[in-house]
């Protein structure tokens, strides 16, 4: 017998096999412990004093800060893997530690991030709290969707802001952040973000404007956003006592800023209430020079014209007034100022026209400090990496429409020398080659304006600007950056004709361009448009038009070549390849010509009623000498017209060379020669020299010959004809018959 048959399992090792298991015979089990009444200690406080007695704060230093792997969405999931939840995971009992997470959660919906408390005074390490942020948003960037980023951005903030009356510093350090990386703020300082923001005149408020400037020019729709967070920050300026150093003024008129441009997305009585604000937080700026006037432009915003003109009037007395114009004209909203530059632009220059001397130096002053306080906006502007359009080009571009638009009455239409006041003004402010020559360039314009106002139209403009470009070249003054402002200007109002009259002057006085690329860009904008199929619905003006418009740019383009550097024309390739292209366009246009007017004359063949442009050349070759026997035989058709239609075949063979057969000649000689002497008309020897050296170039120097030897013959004997006729109608013998003269008098 083995040693296992002897062994016996004992109570706590039931048997693999059991009926009371299987048929649920159990046998009930005693309780190990009973139960005994809590006996209270002798020592026992009172159950009111137990419940009202306080419990020792919770200190935060005493837990260590471990910062999580990965970002975590859930903060109940942080709480769980803080070493905090898992101390209390081995004290409290598990049948309570739901119900105690349930309260810690309720307690956080119910408590707002920003409200403070008595028992959260307690020191907090917000840099551990910046950091936590941080590594929970750590992956947020690889989210492909925003809103995704936006949600995971708004809980890791109120999941890691600190209860705690500074706040603001861990506020102002995650804008920091969220701006260096070029986020959408919007999570953060929504309305229920409860955004704290830090006392006024601080190097944390300072650094918070300057976020909000930086993503507010980021992201320009969440304007609306900031304007709760500007609000903030302008009722606690206001509550502060006024400045008394150029910093302080300096972070109000940034503050200014920003809250007038959230201002002005608002409506209705909160705009209202923004701009009460704004007129409040001017008043604690220290320097009386900004603030003064700046309250006169907030409370005058709805005439925004005015208050600006009188701005750049004060600026125009003194430098002082000069910068604080300046400081004001930086605070207004870049849509506001934009919408009021054309009218002021205007009003200034007409004002500097009609003006003589001495007053129109104080005029031209006033126009030279508005283009400047314009050109230091766009510098600012451009400083800061905001793209936006440059306004003194937005200024000038005003000028030039009302010098190039004819439609324009004269009372409201600018003179030539106005812009180019205004353009030399600019080129003194942005370069500083031409500075010391503005003074220079100023007297050489209004004399050359005198002399033409003086001669009353003989001077057209083109050849007014040549005459002034000229003789800046001659006076060794660079007038490279003058032709390329004013080239930009007739680029952009496609005035073609007076770019190709322009550039002709140019060519006669042997000026230079630099740099034709924006001529060759606007030759590429109309190519692009011309290379379209005509319309069905296209008028034989619109064909004209488009005519001409081809025709010119082809011109342009042979200008080009003659006065451009080769730096300015830019690569032979380029080149060629837009020269064929016009080519082919003038090739298209003027056989799809020939085919309307062949169509209009009747003589086009019923096969070629339905035919395109798009046809092999030796087809079109064929189709075109077919048209031309077709107009030799036509006798509805006078005989101008049909000399005019054949010479104009002749030159688009000749331009496309194309080749010239017999059956082309043949009917030239019919068209030239034949058919006015059968109808009695005189012909020049230059025609006959014209027709019989391209009957010799097609049939050979024999057939040319004879044509002229017949030409001879017949025209000897109209000329005797008709000095028979003269002379029996009783002229003298000895005066000449001129056979044009008798046929115009019917006499032959």
């Amino acid at each position: 017998m083995t040693v296992s048959a002897s062994f016996h399992p004992q109570d706590s090792f039931p048997p693999p096999f059991s009926l009371g298991a299987l048929f649920g015979f159990r046998k009930g089990a005693q309780p190990s412990w009973r139960y005994e009444p809590p006996s209270l200690p002798q020592k026992a406080e009172p159950l009111d004093l137990l419940l009202n007695k306080q419990s020792p704060p919770f200190q935060l230093d005493s837990i260590p800060f471990v910062e999580p792997t990965a970002p975590t969405r859930n903060p109940t999931t942080y709480r769980a893997s803080h070493p905090a939840a898992q101390i209390t995971s081995q004290i409290i009992p598990k049948r309570t530690k739901r119900a105690v997470e349930l309260d810690v959660h309720s307690i956080e919906n119910k408590v707002e991030p920003g409200a403070i408390t008595q028992a959260q005074t307690v020191d907090v390490d917000f840099e551990a709290c910046f950091e936590d942020f941080k590594s929970q948003i750590a992956h947020a960037g690889d989210l492909t969707k925003i809103d995704f980023r936006n949600i995971l951005i708004s809980r890791a903030f109120r999941a890691c802001s600190p209860t705690h009356s500074d706040a603001w510093i861990y506020n102002v350090m995650v804008m920091k952040h969220l701006t260096q990386l070029c986020w959408d703020p919007a999570p953060v300082v929504g309305k229920k973000a409860g955004f704290t923001i830090p006392p006024p005149f601080t190097t944390e408020s300072l650094e918070l404007l300057r976020c909000i400037e930086t993503l507010t020019a980021l992201f320009p729709n969440r304007v609306r956003n900031f304007h709760p967070l500007n609000v903030k920050l302008a009722e606690a300026a206001v509550a502060e006592e006024a400045s008394t150093i150029t910093a302080q003024d300096d972070e109000l008129l940034l503050l200014v800023r920003q809250l007038w441009q959230s201002a002005c997305s608002q409506s209705g009585k909160e705009r209202l209430s923004a701009m009460d604000l704004l007129f409040k937080v001017v008043t604690n700026i220290q320097d009386r020079s900004i603030s003064r006037p700046l309250q006169s432009v907030i409370a005058n915003a709805a005439d925004m014209k005015h208050a600006v003109s009188r701005l750049v009037i004060n600026a125009s007395q003194s430098p002082d007034q000069y910068l604080a114009a300046n400081c004001i004209l930086s605070c207004i909203p870049r849509q506001n100022l934009v919408a009021v530059v054309p009218s002021i632009t205007f009003s200034l220059a007409k004002a500097m026209e009609s003006k003589t001397r001495p007053s129109n130096l104080m005029y031209t002053n006033r126009f030279s400090t508005w283009l400047q306080l314009l050109h230091g906006l766009d510098t600012n502007n451009s400083s800061s990496g905001r793209p936006a359009s440059s306004m003194v080009d937005d200024a000038i571009a005003t000028i030039a429409k009302h010098v190039f638009v004819h439609r324009l009455p004269a009372t409201i239409r600018c003179r030539w020398d106005t812009l180019l006041k205004s353009m030399i003004l600019k080129l003194t402010q942005q370069d500083a080659s031409y500075t010391p020559l503005g003074d220079r360039l100023l007297h050489l314009v209004d004399s050359s304006a005198i002399l033409a106002r003086e001669q009353e139209g003989s001077l057209t403009l083109e050849r007014w600007l040549g005459a002034i470009l000229s003789r800046m070249q001659q006076a060794s003054l660079p007038y490279d950056e003058l032709t390329k402002m004013m080239v930009t200007l007739l680029v952009q109002h496609e005035n073609m004709g007076l770019v190709l009259r322009f550039l002709g002057v140019m060519d006669e006085h042997m000026l230079k361009i630099s740099d034709a690329s924006a001529l060759f860009w606007l030759i590429r904008k109309k190519v692009a448009i011309l290379r379209q199929p005509p319309t069905i619905s296209q008028t034989e003006t619109e064909r004209q038009h488009n005519a001409f418009l081809l025709t010119t740019c082809e011109r342009i383009r042979q200008v080009l070549n003659r006065i451009s550097s080769p730096a300015g024309v830019g690569s032979f390739t380029a080149n060629a390849k837009q020269t064929q292209e016009l080519q082919a366009l003038q090739a298209q246009r003027q056989f799809l010509n020939i085919l309307d007017r062949a169509q209009a004359a009747l003589v086009l063949p019923l096969a070629y009623r339905d035919l395109t442009a798009n046809i092999p050349l030796d087809k079109r070759t064929a189709l075109i000498h077919q048209l031309a026997h077709q107009y030799s035989l036509d006798i509805t058709r006078s005989r101008l017209q049909a000399w005019r239609s054949l010479y104009y075949l002749y030159r688009y063979l000749q331009k496309q060379s194309l080749p010239i057969g017999p059956l082309f000649t043949k009917a030239v000689v019919r068209v030239a020669i034949i058919r006015p002497l059968s109808e009695n008309r005189f012909i020049s020897v230059r025609r006959l020299i014209w027709v019989c050296r391209l009957v010799a170039k097609v049939e050979g120097e024999d057939v040319a010959r004879n044509v002229e030897s017949n030409f001879w013959h017949w025209r000897g004997n109209l000329i005797r004809h008709a000095k028979n006729v003269y002379v029996s109608a009783g002229g003298d013998k000895r005066d000449k018959a001129h056979v044009n003269t008798m046929k115009k008098l019917g006499l032959i």
